[in-house]
């Protein structure tokens, strides 16, 4: 019900049942006996003064803050193309000064500047059993003792520079093959391989090292009891990816076929790199300013 002392006066005791029921009218309330006086309305001069008064302060505020906001950007822009331009230069240089070197691509260097944690591990189980030194042998027939291009990896470990890109770099002079093929003489059984390989996996690999890993199973038993053998192959994810793990996989399997080589087209893309280099730079700048 609407209150009962009507008209626009300070709330009395007999408002406390309209504050009750709406608590938008809910407010102080005066002692009890106290007598209220009648507001006096206010005047439309009044009101449109404070209404002026209001969007003027409004006003200076909001020009104040766009006059700051041009501040700072006048300030720091400069400052942020200086270091961009100074980000992209220094790459740049080394790639010039260092032409012989074979640089990592974009998302290999994603893969070993951000997550080195991200290994590829493949379990590969053979129909009998193959021994250490057999299997051993062939690994380094195919992979090692080959002059295939695609297979130099293997024997080449990343440098990974502070300000400059990562790179591949020939690691023959501190190989140790003890720390590559390992053997598991003893038997396993396959929820034993899977448990071995599951602790392996906390295992980072060693970057001072080409980043690849074997341990060949000796002595596996599958799961329908046969004895034959299995091997556990780590590969960081900047080494190989999909197909082209699958294709390096495969030149281990018999028979097999040589990897063919570089096409013209590829070579003269590579010697057009500096100019791609400049191509993506470019693209790098354009993409962080808008």
């Amino acid at each position: 019900p609407p209150c009962a002392s009507g008209g626009p006066t300070r709330p009395s005791t007999a408002c406390v049942a309209c504050a009750g029921m709406n608590p938008l009218l809910a407010c102080t309330l005066p002692a009890p006996g106290v007598q209220t006086e009648r507001l006096r309305p206010a005047t439309p001069e009044a009101g449109r003064s404070f209404r002026c008064r209001h969007r003027v302060l409004r006003g200076v505020r909001d020009v104040a803050l766009d006059l700051a906001t041009i501040l700072v950007l006048a300030v720091a822009l400069p400052v942020v193309l200086c270091a961009l331009a100074i980000c992209c230069l220094v790459p740049f240089v080394d790639y010039l000064l260092h032409r012989r070197r074979e640089y990592l691509d974009g998302v290999s260097a994603v893969y070993i500047s951000h997550t080195p944690g991200a290994v590829i591990h493949c379990i590969i189980t053979y129909k009998e059993r193959v021994t250490s030194e057999a299997f051993f042998a062939q690994f380094l027939e195919v992979y090692l003792g080959g002059a295939t291009p695609e297979f130099d990896k293997f024997r080449q470990r990343i440098v990974r520079p502070r300000w400059c890109w990562p790179y591949w770099a020939d690691a023959s002079s501190s190989f140790d093959l003890g720390y590559h093929l390992s053997s598991v003489p003893e038997p396993v059984t396959k929820r034993e391989l899977e448990a071995r390989v599951a602790e392996i996996q906390g295992e980072p690999l060693d970057f001072e090292r080409p980043v690849w890993q074997v341990r060949h199973f000796e002595n596996f038993i599958d799961e329908r009891g046969d004895e034959c053998s299995a091997s556990l192959l780590r590969l960081h994810h900047s080494m190989a990816d999909g197909l082209t793990g699958l294709r390096v996989l495969l030149q281990g399997a018999s028979p097999r076929s040589p990897p063919q080589p570089p096409s013209p087209q590829r070579r003269d893309r590579r010697r057009l790199g500096c100019l791609w280099s400049l191509h993506y730079a470019l693209v790098a700048i354009r993409k962080c300013i808008l």
